[in-house]
């Protein structure tokens, strides 16, 4: 019976510390980027209303237009294909005439209008731009690592303490 309700405490310490990945589509800056041949990868707030993402957050008129267009959650090739059209077709999420694409080209975010009373923005690239071009850690994969350890510690313990009962 201990041995038993080690190991749910042990699954259930496990799988509580693993974390759950945001809706974000963590290689996306990175994929328009080189498609683009951009100089930094854009911020995530051109698709995200945060840096952080997260489910539902991509709500801006840039990413009403790529998801339009055929934009596939974690899908590199719908994301080309959707960049592709936005260009062919000269797409102005905003309406202000000037292509989304081209935006982005010069460091703007496609999301602010550039003839109204905003005025240009200033080139913002980030979401983690990765100078060195290696991956960035995804946080999930820490988390998983401990919770994992922490279930082996646990079932180590217990199958000692079991081991250690008088038969």
């Amino acid at each position: 019976m201990r041995l038993l309700r080690s190991l749910s405490l042990a699954t259930l310490l496990a799988l509580s510390t693993y974390a759950v990945p945001a809706r974000a589509t963590p290689n996306f800056p990175g994929a328009i980027q080189s498609y683009l041949m951009l100089p930094a990868a854009p911020q995530c707030t051109i698709c995200h209303t945060s840096n952080g993402g997260g489910e539902g957050t991509a709500t801006q008129p840039f990413a009403e237009s790529m998801r339009a267009v055929g934009l596939i959650q974690y899908d590199v090739t719908s994301l080309d294909a959707a960049l592709a059209i936005l260009k062919k077709n000269d797409t102005s999420s905003v309406g202000d005439g000037i292509p989304d694409i081209t935006k982005l080209e010069e460091g703007k975010d496609p999301n602010v209008p550039l003839n109204g009373s905003f005025g240009p923005v200033e080139p913002s690239f980030g979401c983690g731009a990765n100078v060195t071009g290696r991956p960035l850690p995804r946080p999930t994969t820490v988390w998983f690592a401990v919770g994992s350890l922490t279930l082996v510690l646990a079932l180590t313990g217990a199958r000692a303490r079991w081991r250690r009962r008088p038969r």
